[in-house]
């Protein structure tokens, strides 16, 4: 979602702070990747290795922006019918996973309302006050760099660390 919006409310200079916050968000999925399978192997040292390279090669939140880059990087075209199915998949895909993750997280809540409503309020609210304070009154960043670290920190949560929450709870049998 960042991409987009960052791209309508910036224009295409707001690229830059998506594009840079997408790669560390690419290398924090992949220490993650890294860190849970060290974590939970009790496997031996080559073993263990083996098993790390097998989760970051399988792991899609990390094959979809290397098979992305790949194919921005070569003159290749798909046939327009494909392209235009792809266009209404990558349309209706943010929706699709943030109405997967309230339904989740419905089905599994245990929270009162209250402290929902909390949670909420302090990421909509409180996470993008926080960043616009150290943005621009202590870093001193230009407007562009607040803007979009504003917008970004303002976004849902996403997929990414839901999914990492499900499957360590799961490989801990919580």
């Amino acid at each position: 979602m960042g991409i987009p919006l960052c791209v309508l409310a910036l224009g295409q200079d707001g690229l830059a702070p998506v594009i840079i916050s997408t790669f560390i968000v690419f290398v924090i999925f992949a220490l993650a990747t890294i860190f849970i399978e060290f974590v939970l192997s009790h496997k031996k040292s080559h073993e263990i290795i083996w098993s790390v390279i097998q989760s970051l090669c399988s792991n899609p939140l990390l094959i979809a922006p290397v098979a992305g880059l790949g194919w921005a990087a070569s003159d290749l075209t798909l046939y327009d019918p494909i392209s235009q199915v792809i266009s209404f998949l990558a349309a209706a895909a943010t929706s699709c996973a943030l109405m997967s993750i309230g339904l989740f997280l419905l089905q599994k809540s245990t929270a009162a309302p209250l402290q929902a409503w909390s949670i909420s309020l302090a990421k909509l609210m409180l996470q993008p006050l926080i960043a616009w304070i150290l943005a621009g009154p202590i870093l001193e960043l230009s407007s562009l760099w607040v803007s979009a670290i504003v917008i970004l920190s303002a976004l849902p949560t996403g997929t990414g660390p839901f999914l990492c929450w499900h499957n360590i709870t799961k490989l801990m049998g919580v």
